[in-house]
């Protein structure tokens, strides 16, 4: 007689294969997640040995953090196609080419090996969203990221002697713009603003559970987490195409984040 596996085997076999992919996939979920954590690491420490390394070859100056449109002496440039005009980056028919030459034009990428892909967290999801975002990470705007004859002009650091601490203040952050990339700089609503206490203006990108990798001026990288549901909600809510940063106050007993943040902002506001 011709053998054959019969009903019943055939729905054991399904069920124990799909108990053993129940069991498996998370573990898997969280391998992949940690990988694009680890990325997102070797990426941020990379960005912050170049912004270092730039200042060690240019009288203690820091590069400028602004991201502008006619803005060629910044870290990066905003997206623009080969004459070096502006591409309008909220399109999502922005060609990833245009990005990528702006970042490629910034004066901190020679002293990154030639590779723009650091610039990408490979958690980044505004894809999914339909914003073409590419460059995942942006710089405070108080180290030098303010021009000449703008109001916070005195307000901000230029010159790294200037930064006191620098282990204990981030000068990288990842942002997720949903303009299509990230415009200007990071921002929180400080006290030089008029702000006290410090409240949140440019959120954080929340891409690796409940945390977000922080690059620090002496040029180490760390992945922090966030303790607040606040922090975690304003980090989902910046990435769906349409929302407008402003200042969000931030409620009496909810503070664990912001004022970490605010010790990390490397100006200090003094009346």
């Amino acid at each position: 007689m011709r053998k054959a596996f019969t009903l019943i085997e055939l729905l054991v076999v399904i069920s124990i294969i799909a108990l053993l992919m129940a069991i498996l996939m998370p573990a898997l979920q969280r391998a992949r997640k940690q990988a694009a954590g680890s990325a997102c690491m070797a990426n941020v420490k990379s960005i912050s040995t170049a912004w270092f390394m730039y200042q060690l070859e240019n009288d203690d100056f820091l590069v400028c953090s602004q991201v502008l449109s006619g803005q060629n002496t910044s870290w990066v440039q905003i997206p623009q196609d080969e004459d070096g005009n502006p591409t309008p980056a909220q399109n999502i028919e922005c060609p990833l080419e245009d990005k990528i030459r702006g970042i490629e034009r910034g004066l901190i990428f020679p002293y990154m090996g030639k590779t723009y892909k650091a610039f990408h967290c490979p958690s980044d999801h505004r894809r999914n969203f339909g914003i073409e975002g590419y460059r995942s990470y942006s710089i405070p705007g108080c180290l030098n990221g303010n021009l000449k004859g703008s109001l916070y002009y005195e307000y901000q650091i230029r010159k790294y002697a200037e930064i006191k601490s620098p282990g204990e203040k981030y000068m990288l952050v990842e942002e997720a713009d949903s303009r299509g990339f990230n415009s200007t700089w990071w921002a929180l609503g400080t006290r030089e603003m008029g702000h006290n206490p410090v409240q949140w203006w440019s959120p954080l990108a929340v891409w690796h559970g409940d945390s977000s990798t922080l690059g620090f001026c002496d040029g180490h990288a760390e992945l922090h987490h966030w303790r607040e549901k606040l922090t975690i909600e304003l980090g989902k809510k910046t990435v769906p195409q349409g929302y407008n940063y402003g200042i969000t106050k931030v409620p009496e007993g909810l503070r664990t984040d912001i004022d970490y943040m605010d010790r990390g902002w490397a100006y200090k506001f003094k009346r």
